[in-house]
């Protein structure tokens, strides 16, 4: 009997989250998020910048050795 009496008294309390502890974790998760965003972004035009950059030097290059 007073195992029931136990567990019946440790199921019916609430967990407590501290609104603190939930602002901060969500304001970090979206900071995350928009600086891998950007991040993503940046170094896909980034890429692309200097592929186009490469490109433009290799047909100015063999313009000169013709």
């Amino acid at each position: 009997m007073p195992l029931s009496r136990f567990a019946s008294k440790t199921s019916q309390q609430p967990t407590k989250i501290a609104l603190r502890g939930l602002l901060v974790a969500s304001f970090v998760v979206q900071i995350v998020a928009a600086l891998g965003t950007i991040g993503y972004l940046s170094f896909g035009n980034g890429q692309i910048a200097v592929e186009k950059l490469a490109q433009e030097s290799i047909a100015q290059t063999g313009k000169r050795v013709e």
